[in-house]
């Protein structure tokens, strides 16, 4: 086995894109770098494709490659996407956004621009679905944040120097079950609402004991808050 293959199996650290499928609905698109720390030498990404299944959240790895960046118009990308294409024998296009240089600068430069939120997925500062932020060590020191009447409530906690959080969904006003994780709740959030089929999912990164982790999702049923799947991209 090459050492290229070893590294196929880690875990991916960070995602640069999150994103349905623009013909299949129950297919997303994760292009993410693994980011390998050798005990001598520089550090560096590979760059993975992975498609996630959503009828089975089942993560079907692609192809991947060395890279300092990474574009979801760049030649590599288009490689991932014909060899998915052909390993999953369907069409497969991204439903991905527009990068930075898309974007007219004079309007987007403009007081009263506001700026759509995109269809396929979204940081929590586009996402239609409210997000707000709780910590185990806040107090009545500060002003308590308003609970939303339709949103996710991230509670922060600590279980000694590990990241660890709880997530609830929360409909008119009242909480569902709180759901214990392992990880960083708000590293690269990215959050998609399948409206057709009553879902949601969200990215944070995992946490082991061991100090091991990376990306993963769960996803939650957004009627009931009941939690379908949580587990990694691997």
């Amino acid at each position: 086995m090459s050492f290229f293959s070893k590294l196929f199996t880690r875990n991916i650290t960070y995602i640069e894109v999150f994103c349905r499928d623009e013909q299949y609905g129950d297919l997303l698109h994760v292009f993410g770098a693994i980011r390998v720390m050798p005990d001598e030498g520089e550090s560096f990404d590979i760059w993975r494709h992975a498609v996630i299944d959503l009828n089975n959240y089942t993560v079907i790895n692609g192809l991947q490659q060395t890279g300092n960046d990474f574009s979801i118009k760049s030649p590599f990308a288009e490689r991932c996407i014909e060899h998915m294409s052909a390993q999953l024998n369907r069409k497969l296009k991204p439903a991905a956004a527009k990068e930075d240089s898309d974007y007219d600068d004079e309007r987007y430069m403009d007081d009263d621009y506001v700026e759509p939120a995109p269809e396929f997925a979204y940081l929590e500062t586009n996402c239609e679905i409210p997000i707000t932020e709780l910590d185990q060590k806040d107090s009545d020191t500060s002003v308590p944040k308003k609970l939303p009447k339709f949103g996710l409530v991230f509670n922060k906690t600590k279980a000694g120097d590990q990241e660890r959080f709880t997530v609830q969904l929360y409909r008119s006003g009242i909480g569902m079950e709180a759901h214990p994780m392992k990880g960083m709740a708000d590293y690269i959030r990215y959050v998609i609402w399948l409206r057709k089929t009553n879902r949601i999912v969200v990215t944070y990164r995992k946490e082991n004991w061991a100090g091991s982790g990376g990306m993963a999702f769960f996803v939650l049923n957004a009627t009931t808050g009941e939690l379908l799947h949580n587990d990694m991209i691997k």
